[in-house]
């Protein structure tokens, strides 16, 4: 794996060897030396900290923390210092942007949403049309070129969101925010990195609907997500967040 040149397509590369292996696990062999069968009968590994994982029996959700863990894929940093588009200043130091936005948050689709949106690897119209032409590279809402910051900041239909969002935690919401968490305590880090989410999620039901998208359906969207994961948070014992998220449902959405 370490091998692997495309990491982005791990994931694809890895179900691909599992599937080849498969075939080859009741094979019955002879005229083989025992130390040869020994060798080609051993179930394929993969070797972690903590010891050896079946390669054939793991799902895709292992080999991603394997990658978290280990750090394999470098965040793709550069590309944000050459975007004018955002305005973004000053990118904190990749320790940083790691406990940040990937080990203090605590659910791991958002934690995956958070690399992917760093890595500029999430699914936005601007992507999809490189291999799909039928579906349109700009915003259906606004018509501006629809990359993934676009639907999660940049877009109309979000800055009341975000402005509500920066009034209820006392700074404005800047994209070095939502994309290194800069200046933000663990529980606001936190809140903020799962609107984005919900934002991102809301695209993609819209999309694969092929519905236009509204500010008032939005808004449903995050207060559902806020209220499921504040009630996931005080089952997990988390006060902080559990409050957290509580005040922002009453602040955010008061009349909903």
């Amino acid at each position: 794996m370490n091998k692997l040149k495309a990491k982005m397509n791990i994931f694809s590369e890895i179900s691909q060897i599992r599937e080849a292996l498969r075939i080859y696990r009741n094979v019955v062999i002879t005229n083989i030396p025992i130390e040869m069968v020994y060798k080609l009968t051993v179930e394929p590994t993969f070797r972690t900290p903590k010891g050896f994982v079946s390669v054939t029996h793991s799902k895709s959700s292992f080999y991603y923390s394997q990658l978290m863990i280990k750090n394999v894929c470098k965040l793709n940093l550069d590309s944000w210092k050459m975007d004018t588009s955002l305005g973004i200043k000053d990118i904190p130091n990749i320790c940083n942007i790691m406990s940040n936005k990937i080990i203090k948050i605590r659910v791991n689709k958002v934690i995956e949403f958070n690399y992917k949106l760093i890595n500029r690897i999430g699914a936005c119209g601007f992507l999809v049309n490189h291999w799909n032409k039928s579906v349109s590279k700009n915003c259906n809402v606004c018509g501006k070129e629809e990359t993934q910051m676009h639907i999660i900041y940049q877009c109309k239909i979000v800055k009341n969101i975000w402005s509500r969002v920066g009034n209820y935690i006392g700074t404005k919401i800047t994209p070095e925010k939502i994309l290194f968490g800069t200046n933000l305590t663990c529980t606001d880090n936190n809140l903020i990195s799962h609107i984005a989410y919900s934002i991102h999620k809301y695209w993609l039901i819209r999309n694969d609907e092929k519905a236009n998208s509204c500010e008032e359906d939005l808004s449903i969207q995050i207060k559902n997500d806020l209220k499921f994961k504040s009630q996931l948070f005080r089952q997990l014992n988390l006060r902080r967040l559990t409050n957290k998220f509580n005040n922002a449902l009453v602040v955010l959405f008061p009349h909903r």
